[in-house]
């Protein structure tokens, strides 16, 4: 079904190979699975009627779930059928966590730069409408690719892997350039930093990877395969990893509890008055 271009093809790698990416991806199975029910739990219990939790990490966690389920199956199973449905699906689930980094970069970049439209981008039924349309988008990407077999599955995936980075780097820019300008508390200013740089990591070396062993395989095909092949199938299942680093993160009491930590493992008797963030 995906012919020489298909990136992810691990039933042709050497057998000792092959072991270590199965070990490598169950290890991070068992250790993210209960990370993120723990996550989702607690940002189902933090929803009240007039506090809403980010849906977009909500997404992410989902797609993380379905990422790390797929990935588990389709490196251990040798049903060809079987194998082909999951990649897609596991190709599926990293589509949709790239477009939601999208929307949380967009949602800090119209908090700062944009205040007024604020109000009505954190609407729950506006950010619902914009969930469902990356889910349908990701998945008519998957749909199309699905169909074609040719070099056409390789430049699609290329270029719904490349183009989020232009809105992700422009949302961090404006995002930055108006925190300079603004009258937003130093604390606060400091977490959304820290979100906007995390989210750019995650896409900087999960997504530009991606996009060059695409590119790779759509001029030589899996012949080529080499030292950064293997580097990718180490890294790509560390995803969710960072994504619940992500979590944490945006947690509003994330810096006050970090500091208090660090302030009292330093044997510092400094009090530290943190406002929790509410962004």
């Amino acid at each position: 079904m995906f012919g020489k271009n298909h990136p992810y093809e691990i039933h042709r790698y050497a057998p000792y190979w092959k072991k270590i990416v199965i070990i490598h991806v169950w290890v991070i199975f068992s250790v993210v699975l209960p990370g993120i029910c723990f996550a989702m739990y607690r940002l189902c219990s933090q929803t009240t009627s007039d506090k809403v939790v980010s849906v977009y990490v909500i997404n992410i966690l989902i797609s993380d779930l379905i990422r790390i389920t797929a990935n588990g199956i389709f490196t251990t199973v040798s049903d060809y059928i079987t194998f082909s449905y999951m990649w897609y699906t596991y190709l599926f689930s990293v589509l949709v966590s790239i477009f939601f980094m999208v929307c949380i970069a967009a949602e800090r970049y119209i908090l700062i730069a944009h205040a007024l439209w604020y109000r009505t981008f954190r609407e729950i039924r506006t950010k619902v409408i914009v969930s469902v349309a990356v889910w349908i988008l990701s998945a008519v990407i998957v749909i199309l690719t699905s169909k074609h077999y040719d070099i056409f599955q390789d430049w699609l995936l290329f270029f719904a892997f490349l183009v989020p980075f232009v809105p992700e780097l422009f949302f961090l820019v404006g995002t930055w350039r108006a925190l300079s300008r603004s009258l937003v508390p130093h604390n606060d200013q400091r977490h959304i930093k820290a979100i906007l740089g995390l989210v750019l990591f995650i896409y900087t070396i999960f997504a530009l990877p991606a996009i060059v062993r695409i590119y790779y395989n759509s001029e030589t095909g899996l012949e080529g395969y080499n030292n950064f092949f293997k580097s990718c199938d180490i890294l790509f299942p560390l995803h969710p990893l960072l994504d619940l680093l992500l979590y944490v993160l945006m947690r509003p009491d994330f810096f006050s509890t970090f500091f208090c930590w660090f302030c009292k493992h330093r044997g510092n008797t400094v009090t530290i008055n943190l406002t929790p963030s509410q962004v």
